[in-house]
């Protein structure tokens, strides 16, 4: 392996559950719908095309691009003031770094985002390419289109990547690209088709770490 692709939300920054409660909250304070669980985890891992097409299946009524756009401006607005970063980030990125791994984000969330988002944590320095598939022509996950193209924007065979997700259309995204696929579950388990689909599952970016580190994937 000389490559390593990384999610953001949910799997380098605790920003998932800020979206999960943003979500709920929205509905109910400002379009005073009833707050739906099975909503936020099917528009979960989702961009574009696809999350409209999840609020309106739960939402009719509802108009999806205000919602979706409040729903950023929220999160945006609580991780500028705090963003947590999930257990281990800096450990893998240092250790990859170290052994002279090629690095990508490939995110559903803008460019413009990510980008504030690892520099305001200081792990910019360790990735040599953003891909968002917000707003870029890049069809969404589980479509593996992103995480190809990571892979070919490092000069890399998908099958020479690590892809690190922590969503279930993150990882079906990754199998489906040929990647090395490892979900770190975050606000969704894995799955019985992403089980059989081979990923590994690890519970957190630190055992992840140490898996490679000791060759078990």
């Amino acid at each position: 392996m000389q490559g390593a692709i990384f999610d953001m939300d949910g799997l380098m920054f605790d920003t998932e559950r800020i979206f999960r409660e943003s979500w709920l909250v929205l509905a109910e304070e400002k379009y005073h719908r009833e707050p739906s669980i099975p909503f936020t985890a099917a528009v979960a891992g989702t961009a574009g095309a696809k999350m409209r097409e999840v609020v309106k299946s739960f939402y009719p009524d509802i108009d999806a691009e205000a919602y979706i756009a409040d729903c950023y401006a929220r999160v945006e607005e609580i991780s500028a003031r705090d963003l947590p970063v999930k257990k281990g980030l800096y450990k893998i990125l240092s250790f990859l770094k170290e052994k002279g791994f090629r690095m990508a984000v490939a995110s559903a969330s803008s460019r413009a985002v990510v980008e504030r988002n690892l520099k305001k944590t200081g792990v910019d320095s360790y990735f040599d390419l953003v891909l968002s598939t917000l707003g870029e022509g890049i069809p969404s996950k589980p479509a593996p289109d992103v995480f190809i193209r990571a892979a070919e924007g490092l000069g890399l065979a998908p099958e020479d990547c690590y892809v690190f997700e922590d969503g279930i259309n993150g990882v079906l995204a990754g199998l489906r690209a040929g990647c090395t696929t490892v979900m770190v579950p975050d606000t969704m388990e894995p799955t019985r088709e992403i089980i059989e689909g081979g990923a590994h599952i690890c519970r957190d970016l630190e055992e992840a770490m140490e898996a490679v580190a000791e060759g078990k994937i």
